[in-house]
């Protein structure tokens, strides 16, 4: 028996006090020493079968890991010996997230180069790697990622494992930090095969597949609705009878439209029978929920960029859109706004003043914001700004019959569906409510009163 089968021998007892003293003797560099110099094959071959079995468990793909110039042997054995590549892909797999960063991309990426999507294991050994901090140089050079991609979600035994690393790919911003790789990931996805793909798993009836294929279609044109050069081929939708009736599910369709108007064709799915789905959607849903948000940013992006016929019974989903503005973001008011004031005039029914003056003043607010945040001054608003409720500032302060200041909407809510007695002093309120318009000025004006000292002050200085 050779020095190399016992060795190989013991490592399979799977003692730890056998492999901490064999580890502590040199006896992983001797083995990887022996693959290298080894003439006989199946010595060789032995220690690789082996390697790749032990190097399931966690601990010793670890310890192995710290191996003198293992993923240079490795390197060196998957480009010189083609009958070992399996082996030493399932070694990789399972000790390239102990390796440093440099014999990944020096060593581990270049096998995964040739090796493709070949099987499972080279699958799972690319997942891995995204999770490290890679170049983008390496992605722009292995294009073929997209193609096997499309080639594996076409393989049921493999689409919803294949939907799980789209949707690492996707999200991989959150593990490498590096933007442009994942716009270039996102982007190459879209131009591929794997769209057409996505979207008609997108309407699967099982869960797993519908509602990942849902996420990455929505986390890619999310990031790509503000690149113009994105292009998108709307009779693949029209294929699968992507319609906002279809089966009732509505949120989907809606996000993925509101994410695509910007694009050119978005009009071959704002048929009549859409737009007035749509609208439907807007004036059942809570203005609160972010289904309403995207419907009414869609509606009015309809309206004023493509020829929907514009009447007075726009009014109602004009002023559902218009409940909705009080639960927007105020980085977003300024252009939602912006649409509702172009759609009003386009109505042609007079007077806008009211929308114009709203306009100016979410403007003005989000300039004032703009100002603060440039000199490193972060809005607090006093407590008597915040409504009692809902801990938010308020936007409608009201003075309800116990004396003191509450939301509009909240406090007519809390009305309706609560004990009728006051949140703060536990009377019984009445329904007299009474708006307090210097508390409002007071609230509107806060920011740039802040601004104004801030800038006053540095002025001085």
């Amino acid at each position: 028996m050779t020095l190399t089968q016992i060795i190989c021998g013991l490592l399979k007892i799977k003692s730890n006090t056998i492999r901490k003293q064999i580890k502590d003797l040199g006896g992983f560099e001797s083995m990887m020493q022996e693959i290298v110099e080894c003439k006989v094959l199946q010595d060789r071959k032995l220690i690789l079968s082996t390697l790749s079995e032990m190097c399931s468990d966690k601990q010793f793909a670890k310890d192995f890991a710290n191996t003198l110039f293992l993923a240079d042997i490795l390197y060196e054995v998957f480009f010189s010996e083609q009958e070992f590549r399996e082996d030493v892909i399932s070694i990789a797999l399972n000790v390239s997230k102990y390796m440093s960063i440099n014999d990944v991309e020096s060593c581990i990426l270049p096998m995964i180069s040739v090796h493709k999507f070949k099987n499972e294991v080279s699958f799972k050994l690319f997942r891995h790697i995204l999770t490290r901090p890679l170049k983008l140089d390496w992605f722009k050079a292995n294009q073929w990622i997209f193609r096997d991609l499309k080639r594996m979600l076409d393989d049921n035994n493999f689409t919803v494992n294949t939907l799980t690393t789209i949707f690492d790919i996707v999200n991989i911003s959150n593990y490498c930090g590096d933007n442009k790789i994942a716009e270039f990931l996102r982007i190459g996805i879209w131009k591929s095969e794997c769209r057409e793909k996505l979207i008609s798993l997108a309407l699967s009836s099982e869960v797993n597949i519908m509602s990942f294929s849902q996420h990455i279609l929505l986390n890619i044109s999310f990031h790509m609705k503000n690149n113009k050069h994105i292009k998108c081929d709307f009779n693949e939708f029209e294929v699968y009878n992507f319609k906002l009736i279809l089966n009732n599910i509505y949120a989907f369709p809606i996000f993925l439209l509101c994410n695509l108007s910007c694009t050119k064709n978005i009009n071959i799915l704002l048929d009549r029978q859409n737009v007035q789905t749509i609208e439907n959607i807007l004036l059942k849903e809570s203005a609160a929920s972010a289904l309403s948000l995207h419907a009414a940013d869609l509606l009015i992006h309809a309206y004023c960029y493509y020829n929907i016929p514009l009447t007075f019974e726009k009014l109602k989903v004009c002023k559902a859109a218009f409940n909705v503005l009080k639960h927007i973001q105020e980085n977003e008011k300024s252009c939602f706004l912006n649409k509702m004031k172009h759609f009003v005039s386009k109505l042609d029914i007079g007077d806008i003043k009211e929308l114009e003056e709203k306009v100016a003043s979410v403007n003005r607010q989000s300039m004032i914001l703009d100002r603060l945040q440039k000199n490193g001054i972060e809005l607090t608003y006093p407590h008597e700004y915040v409504c009692p409720i809902t801990q938010d500032i308020m936007n409608d302060p009201v003075v309800a019959s116990d004396g003191h200041s509450y939301e509009r909407e909240a406090l007519v809510s809390f009305m309706k569906y609560g004990n009728g007695k006051s949140p703060l002093t536990r009377q019984k309120l009445t329904s007299t409510i009474i708006p307090n318009i210097n508390l409002k000025k007071r609230i509107r004006e806060h920011a740039e009163d802040i601004c104004n000292l801030v800038e006053a002050k540095k002025n001085k200085c």
